[in-house]
């Protein structure tokens, strides 16, 4: 219809209403355009909440699974220097409890960086259309700084080694079956790991004289416990750095998804 109006008036030479039909046509692609850049806006918005939902979750997973592994670590560690102290005092006496303690020293926990939802806004491209730029910094510093020290979850020292080659197949399981490692669902996919602060397992004489003899052979065993404590340290650090950071991040997007919402 309005085509065959534009023709009419240019074969008239009313220009004038050939001006206003092509004034109607403008406005017309323009609002529409306009319309579209709206809508398309607001989604990105919309998707930017749950964007910023999915990331505080995440969040809330690295801070659980690290505070999980750092409190594992602080029961290893209390192991590790029991087992030290019992090393060198000769006059302390060599029991189930001491064998208990040497192999529990030398347990380690693993995990994960929950990425998945940085990984999709950097594939997509949306991390980079974060307003705030503060924000877009800060994820990116976070997820960065980790797969520098993805190594957090690696302790495999010699003691480690050591222990678990002098110590009977038999004598570790039993430890494990009783005293191994406990797992909590904060999800149900997700879970934790903890370690029992006391282990009362028992052990013959005979069984214990086995091992001590076994681990006579061990000459480096004071030495490389010490360095298996100092491993032990450094993840503690770095357990503690990435939790302040993760909390830190967390605060950060929850304010920007409020802002965003309000």
């Amino acid at each position: 219809m309005i085509l065959r109006r534009f023709s009419k008036h240019i074969k008239e030479q009313n220009w004038f209403a050939v001006f206003l039909d092509l004034l109607v046509v403008v406005t017309g692609i323009f609002l529409g355009l306009q319309v579209t850049e709206w809508n398309e806006q607001r989604k990105f918005e919309n998707s930017l909440t749950v964007y910023y939902q999915r990331l505080i979750d995440d969040l809330n997973e690295d801070i659980a699974i690290m505070e999980a592994s750092r409190d594992y670590f602080l029961v290893t560690k209390q192991f590790s220097e029991n087992t030290l102290l019992a090393i060198q005092n000769d006059n302390q006496n060599k029991d189930s409890d001491f064998i208990i303690k040497m192999y529990q020293a030398t347990q380690i926990t693993t995990g994960a960086f929950a990425r998945s939802t940085y990984d999709e806004l950097l594939n997509n491209g949306t991390i980079s259309r974060l307003p705030n730029v503060n924000v877009r910094k800060a994820i990116v510093n976070y997820h960065s700084t980790n797969s520098s020290i993805s190594s957090i979850f690696d302790i495999d020292s010699n003691y480690r080694t050591g222990i678990r080659s002098y110590i009977s197949a038999f004598v570790q399981n039993k430890i494990k079956d009783k005293c191994g490692d406990q797992r909590t669902y904060i999800t149900p996919n997700i879970s934790v790991t903890h370690l029992p602060k006391t282990c009362p397992v028992e052990f013959s004489n005979d069984d214990i004289s086995q091992q001590l003899s076994n681990l006579s052979r061990y000459k480096s065993i004071e030495q490389d416990l010490n360095f298996h404590i100092a491993q032990i340290d450094y993840r503690l650090f770095d357990y503690n750095l990435v939790i302040m950071s993760a909390k830190n991040l967390l605060e950060l997007l929850k304010q920007e998804n409020k802002n965003s919402t309000s």
